[in-house]
């Protein structure tokens, strides 16, 4: 390090070195510079660059080249021995073009380190290019990453590990899994990792989890891909990479098609308000045409008065099915068989449709006052259901680990020990309904109460920050959602509980109000006009009666003003 530049770079980087230490007391992995001198010559520079690697092991060389032979050489050998490379430049604060063959300084693979001529900061800039060149492993060492991996799991699709006897190796598949190989197959450099099953024998699934975490925290693991959930505890002591899930939990019950095998399902339609008002109104109606058409059946005088109310009662009835037989002589009566036969036509059209929806329709089992609410063993389901507002205070919980307990549990209903409703993560609930799709469904909305599932990295990982980079650009190109669809096949259909349940409603007589007003107002006047009618018909008749009254009504009078001016006469 005879150059100025030399002697600048070993300063900073000593500055820098020191300050990272300064701040991260705690880290057990250290920094060791090795210096050598190359004089400008670009064989002397090779030279080093071998005798660095071979005698010191060096994870990353360091160079700051003057010529471009120098830089072509240095390139050459980390390509071929997978050596990261870092070209120190001084002629600019800023990157120029460098175009070489299998080596781009303008490229984002290499990161240019400009050091100024004065201050003690380091400043790293590089511009965008598509080109990567072989051998750098920028951030990472040789070693090859240790990322362990949950071998129990109920969900399948997310993630399972099994053991091939033939080989003796585990063999590792799932959503969860394929995510972290796109992702990390997306980086511009290289990194060698193998998954480590991870076993546990701690049937609460959420508490083995932080013990993962906490393994991964102590350096036993470089990192974790697994159904893990994004929490604010778990990220103090490691960090996780965005989401690669959806995020928040959903609720889940039972369809049922109860109502169809109800033995009075066909009473249902009509609240029994309702049936009660229509009662009333056909008999109303029977008895003002039996009233209007009395008068042909006396000169007929076929039949008793009682015979006579019966038929009118059996007219009325089968209108109810359009098969009347009765020939009616007043056209006020004519009239209002029409008007009967109008409420008979409107009640029952919509009693039938009515009655083919609740018999078509399948019914949510929802109900605020649940007993029992399942979900899957851990804190962060429990904590979610237990923040969760229900009217039944001795609501309990029940741990469920598969789609399978879930399906039983919900089919066995709290009654007889199972679960009124499943509050899972997303994740977990799009699985169960993808294997259950005609038996449960969502209600309500999704509760954004959860982070998601995201990889696990040490604090201050550079890994966690590019797979997290990787992760936006897979849910930007499509490429996670398509994923996700490759393993859940099945769409989530969101339902909300209240517009389900209360889809199809019993008709009221509040509905059909405007109906049995005008039936009743034509009811009145036909009265009244047969009323009329009949007294103008039968005037001379009336007039005789109300004479003869009138007489009694004076004698009467007469008497007893006579009684009232001559008492004595009563002795």
């Amino acid at each position: 390090m005879g150059s100025k530049e030399g002697k600048i770079i070993q300063s900073c980087l000593s500055m820098a070195i020191s300050d990272f230490y300064g701040l991260h007391r705690d880290y057990q992995m250290r920094i060791v510079l090795h210096t050598r001198d190359s004089k400008g010559d670009p064989l002397l520079a090779l030279s080093a660059a071998f005798k660095l690697s071979e005698d010191n092991k060096v994870k990353v060389i360091l160079s700051a080249q003057k010529s471009t032979l120098e830089a072509k050489f240095l390139a050459e050998f980390g390509d071929h021995t997978k050596i990261p490379l870092e070209m120190v430049n001084f002629i600019t604060q800023m990157v120029n073009v460098m175009n070489f063959n299998n080596f781009k300084l303008t490229s984002s693979n290499f990161e240019i380190l400009n050091v100024p001529a004065r201050g003690r900061h380091l400043l790293s800039s590089s511009t965008i290019d598509e080109s990567s060149p072989r051998g750098r492993m920028m951030q990472t060492s040789s070693k090859t990453l240790r990322i362990a991996v949950p071998t129990t799991n109920g969900f399948p699709q997310l993630l399972k590990v099994d053991h091939d006897p033939h080989t003796n190796t585990a063999i590792f598949s799932g959503f969860c899994i394929d995510a972290f190989k796109i992702a990390m197959a997306g980086l511009n450099y290289q990194v060698f990792y193998q998954f480590v099953p991870f076993e546990y024998n701690n049937p609460n699934i959420g508490e083995a989890y932080d013990d993962l975490i906490y393994q991964v925290y102590l350096q036993n693991y470089d990192a974790v891909v697994g159904d893990m959930t994004i929490t604010a505890n778990r990220s103090s002591y490691v960090d996780f990479t965005l989401p690669y899930t959806d995020m928040g939990v959903g609720m889940v019950t039972r369809l049922t098609p109860k109502d169809s095998q109800n033995l009075w399902i066909f009473l249902k339609p009509l609240t029994p308000g309702l049936w009660l008002t229509m009662v009333g109104v056909y008999v109303v109606t029977a008895l003002v045409i039996w009233l209007i058409e009395r008068p042909a059946f006396v000169e007929q005088q076929t039949q008793q008065s009682n015979g006579r109310i019966g038929r009118m009662f059996g007219f009325s009835f089968s209108i109810l099915v359009f098969a009347h037989w009765e020939k009616l002589s007043s056209n006020l009566s004519r009239s209002v068989v029409v008007l009967w036969v109008f409420v008979v036509f409107i009640l029952g059209s919509n009693y039938t449709a009515t009655l083919t929806s609740m018999m078509t329709v399948r019914q949510i089992e929802y109900n605020s006052k649940m007993s029992n609410i399942g979900h899957r063993l851990g804190p962060v389901t429990q904590e979610v259901v237990g923040n969760l507002n229900f009217d039944n205070s001795s609501s309990t919980s029940v741990w469920l680990t598969s789609p399978e307990e879930y399906a039983n549990a919900l089919s066995e209903g709290a009654k007889n020990g199972g679960v009124s409703a499943i509050i899972d993560e997303m994740p977990y609930i799009s699985i169960f309904l993808e294997k259950y799709p005609t038996r449960y469904s969502m209600v309500g909305s999704v509760m954004p109460t959860t982070n998601g599932f995201g990889f696990v990295f040490p604090k201050g990982s550079a890994l966690a920050r590019d797979i997290s980079r990787e992760i936006a650009k897979l849910r930007e190109d499509g490429r996670l959602q398509a994923l996700q669809n490759a393993w859940f096949k099945t769409p989530i259909i969101d339902f909300d509980s209240e517009d389900t349940t209360n889809s199809v409603n019993s008709l009221t007589v509040g509905d059909f109000r405007g109906l049995f007003l005008i039936s009743g107002a034509f009811l009145a006047i036909a009265c009244i006009l047969f009323l009329a009618s009949l007294l103008y018909k039968n005037f001379h008749v009336m007039k005789k009666w109300i004479l003869k009254l009138y007489i009694c009504m004076k004698i009467f009078k007469n008497r007893r003003d006579a009684n009232i001016i001559h008492p004595e006469f009563d002795n």
